[in-house]
């Protein structure tokens, strides 16, 4: 009786593991679907089968965003990233609050601003700014207890 609820609540247009409908595919094997999604919704893991594949040319981490980064810039995205880090790890300090989102939201709009800032010279002081700002941050919370 389990089985045919389970049968019952499986959509009938698709089926995890083919391209084909369920109907289709339960002609010929009627209980291999009902087992199937029962393991599924009892959370065993099948193991899947991974196949190799032909890798492209172009890599997909890069993605579409044009050439590839400067050793300089390489090394100021991750200073830039790792000050973002600092950020996010400072403002989960402060109890949630509207104060908590206010300077998250601020944080990520500086961020976003200048997130096109190709100059190397302004790139390390747009992070120095922002680090004397956390700084200047951490001290407000400490001071105001929270």
């Amino acid at each position: 009786m389990h089985l045919l609820i389970l049968q019952k609540e499986t959509p009938h247009h698709f089926h995890p593991f083919s391209s084909r409908s369920v109907t289709a595919q339960s002609k010929r094997s009627p209980g291999l679907h009902i087992l199937m999604w029962s393991l599924l919704r009892d959370g065993m893991k099948i193991p899947a089968r991974r196949y190799a594949t032909i890798a492209s040319g172009k890599s997909s981490l890069r993605g579409k965003k044009g050439p590839p980064l400067t050793l300089e810039h390489f090394v100021q995205r991750g200073r830039a990233l790792a000050l973002w880090r600092d950020i996010v790890r400072s403002t989960n300090k402060v109890p949630p609050s509207s104060t908590r989102t206010e300077l998250l939201d601020f944080a990520r709009a500086e961020f976003e601003r200048h997130r096109h800032v190709n100059d190397i010279g302004h790139i390390r002081y747009l992070i120095s700014t922002g680090k004397t700002q956390l700084d200047s941050m951490k001290r407000y919370v400490e001071q105001q207890g929270m």
